[in-house]
């Protein structure tokens, strides 16, 4: 799967790389499990579209075990 680390994506891109349902990164946003936005594009006319690099999202699927798409999120351990 080629990743364009350097492009942006919305929520259902999200899903799609991570190869989840569409509505579950609208969950995590919710209840701010995801990061930031990284551009704020077009706040006024699109205030509800927000958008990441794909990057962001992939440094943040791997820090909360969601990396690689498919496998199942579990707790990160404390040493």
């Amino acid at each position: 799967m080629a990743t364009d680390v350097g492009t942006v994506i919305d929520l259902p891109g999200i899903a799609e790389l991570l190869g989840v349902k569409v509505t579950t990164p609208q969950q995590w946003r919710q209840r701010g499990q995801l990061p930031d936005p990284d551009v704020p594009m077009f706040p006024d006319a699109f205030p509800d579209k927000p958008l990441w690099y794909k990057s962001t999202i992939i440094t943040w699927a791997k820090q909360t075990n969601r990396w690689p798409p498919g496998r199942v999120a579990r707790p990160a351990t404390r040493a």
